[in-house]
């Protein structure tokens, strides 16, 4: 199986996609991807599709390739799944030419998918921008980028709470302000990325909404509070979100034990420890990881 077995695939017409074919694709040359660019271009739609969608797998499960050549093209797929998915799959992509892209999908792309999708891949940006592994103007570019879909009143409350929930962890003066105007909204979905962000600001204010959170009747507002406080790492929340290990929502159950694992701690270790003989194998299995990546984190030369 070779490269061109590769891509002559893509236009044979009869939607046969192999893996194994596919992972030529990866870390492709410059004479390879401009090969690639025209079988695609030739491609039926449901083939180009699923091609997106295996890579993106195949990616997940091996993380040695790289499909970011690919992907990146299929940004400017005619396609609006296409190119969301696309978006979701260069992920693990940190390259700073990606961030252009991702603003100009943000503010011009045409589907409300692309865009929102677009808000959440420049918030892999914001991360790297707050561990200061970002220059200044990239900085700046991806923060005015969030903040003007934000402050955009035209645009979609989908698009503008992945914006609000991307730009969260960056250092800017207004960040406080929006997440209490977007924790204040009529809109669960705006109120549950309020929460969400509250996490990525690292920012133990929040803790006392994020624990009041945890009674609420929703079972997304409790998965959103639990998963913010493993964020924040604030050791006496611990005592709290043990609780909610017995939770009647098994989502909820998982998001606390990973909780747990984030803060780490003795109380945590033995709740965990409790947690990994539970009936649930899910959780139990869940509690042991967490109890593992602490050992690691308190000894990763063990």
């Amino acid at each position: 199986m070779t490269f061109q077995d590769s891509i002559a695939q893509l236009t044979n017409g009869d939607g046969s996609i192999s893996a194994p074919l596919l992972a030529h694709l990866s870390g492709l040359e410059a004479d390879e991807l401009d090969a690639f660019r025209e079988a695609w271009s030739a491609a039926p739609t449901e083939v180009r599709r699923k091609t997106v969608g295996m890579l993106v797998e195949i990616a997940e499960d091996n993380v040695e390739l790289d499909f970011s050549a690919v992907l990146r093209h299929a940004l400017e797929d005619e396609e609006e799944d296409i190119r969301a998915k696309a978006v979701g799959g260069l992920w693990e992509c940190e390259e700073r030419t990606l961030i252009i892209p991702l603003m100009d999908l943000l503010a011009n792309d045409p589907s409300e998918t692309v865009r929102a999708a677009a808000a959440q891949g420049l918030g892999r940006f914001a991360m790297l921008a707050e561990v200061g592994n970002l220059l200044e103007r990239d900085t700046a570019r991806v923060a005015d980028a969030l903040l003007s879909t934000i402050d955009n009143d035209e645009e979609t409350l989908d698009v503008r709470r992945r914006a609000i929930e991307a730009v969260s962890p960056m250092n800017v003066p207004r960040i406080a302000e929006i997440v209490e105007e977007a924790y204040e909204s009529d809109d669960d979905d705006v109120r549950t990325s309020a929460l969400y962000a509250m996490g990525r600001t690292c920012d133990p204010k929040w803790l006392p909404i994020l624990l009041k959170e945890l009674d609420n009747a929703d079972p997304q507002f409790r998965y959103e509070a639990l998963g913010a406080l493993g964020e924040l790492g604030e050791e006496e929340a611990v005592v709290y979100i043990i609780a909610a290990i017995t939770d009647s929502d098994s989502e909820v159950q998982a998001a606390a034990v990973q909780a747990l694992g984030s803060i780490g701690g003795a109380m945590a270790k033995r709740a965990l420890g409790q947690a990994a003989k539970h009936p649930d194998g899910n959780i139990a299995e869940l509690a042991q990881a967490a109890l593992e990546g602490i050992a690691t984190d308190e000894d990763p030369l063990r």
